[in-house]
């Protein structure tokens, strides 16, 4: 686990993204929620070799939105802003622990934040966390399940929201049949008595 540079570097309109804590949500990282950048310099300085984030890392917000953990299935250069940590392993399964750190050890992770206004959780703390370890086979089946579920759950939502836009055009169009006097609303057979 390694920690952000804790300096506020120069953001530019384009350039580099850096991923501060509002911009990771559960799951795998999106850059396109990245809202700040930062030219080479500062992406060479914040992004050193011990803090550039790779493929199978996770980008883990410790503070503000703390114990989201982000999965990074990706390339493409970013940086961490401050209040954002990296985890890394070459033993564990990175997918299956970002599951682990959003969704199992939650509880234990906010008896241990502290900040009554601005909560936020150490990086001595962290490293505490108990976390379930079966071999890795069971990982990556485990994290396979989990992304299954995830994409279920994404579809579900886009279903769901296309069926509230539906319920609301049609609600639009009820009440202008109605207004219009294309709809008798006293019988509601939709068409005048």
């Amino acid at each position: 686990m390694v920690d952000c540079k804790h300096r506020t570097p120069e953001y530019v309109a384009e350039g580099y993204p850096v991923v501060s804590p509002g911009d990771i949500s559960p799951g795998r990282l999106d850059l396109r929620r990245a809202h700040r950048f930062v030219g080479e310099a500062d992406y060479l300085d914040l992004a050193d070799p011990l803090r550039k984030p790779l493929r199978g890392d996770i980008v883990y917000s410790r503070n503000a939105s703390v114990g989201i953990a982000a999965y990074v299935d990706m390339d493409a250069p970013f940086s961490m802003g401050q209040d954002v940590c990296r985890i890394t392993s070459s033993g564990q399964n990175q997918h299956y622990l970002s599951f682990v750190l959003n969704h199992v050890v939650g509880a234990e992770l906010g008896a241990a934040q502290i900040g009554s206004t601005f909560t936020r959780i150490n990086i001595a703390r962290l490293l505490d966390v108990h976390v379930p370890c079966p071999p890795q086979a069971e990982q990556e089946a485990l994290a396979q399940a989990m992304d299954a579920i995830a994409e279920r759950h994404e579809a579900l939502l886009a279903t769901s929201a296309r069926h509230r836009r539906l319920l609301v055009e049609h609600r639009q169009a009820l009440i202008t049949a109605a207004v219009t006097g294309q709809l008798d609303v006293t019988t509601a057979r939709g068409g005048r008595s």
